[in-house]
């Protein structure tokens, strides 16, 4: 069983984003972009404030019929955006884990991969590839 965690990284983009993993290693919820690494600290922050009132969950239904929802700071931004879900049960199972895992999960930052990669002489095809592998490992 894996532990409970925020993973931050950077996107292809360069954007900072950040995901949040239950108990059992699966993402249970993902974050915007943001342009700065502290932009995304915050956000983290947000959810770790947010995550434990269950008021800040807007419950949805996509167009494709699958369920999902987003958690929202007090001020009405959305600061996290489940996975979705085939049920509603399975749904509610996913606000559980975040109100149970958000405020307390420690930190992995692996954001500095990209800028390491970035300054080496690497093809965007070949840092693509790392990426991609680096991201899926703790799975």
């Amino acid at each position: 069983m894996n532990n409970p965690k925020y993973t931050k990284y950077k996107d292809t983009a360069r954007q900072n984003r950040f995901n949040l993993k239950a108990e059992n290693g699966e993402k249970i919820l993902h974050s915007e972009g943001y342009v700065s690494s502290s932009g995304c600290d915050r956000g983290i922050t947000s959810v770790r404030t947010n995550s434990p009132i269950d008021d800040r969950y807007d419950r949805r239904k996509s167009t494709n019929g699958q369920y999902y929802f987003v958690l929202k700071a007090s001020n009405g931004e959305i600061v996290g955006t489940s996975e979705t879900y085939t049920t509603s049960v399975s749904r509610e199972n996913g606000i559980d884990a975040v109100k149970r895992v958000g405020p307390s999960a420690p930190v992995d930052d692996i954001s500095w991969f990209y800028k390491d990669m970035y300054t080496h002489t690497h093809t965007h095809n070949e840092y693509h590839i790392c990426v991609c592998l680096f991201n899926n490992l703790d799975k």
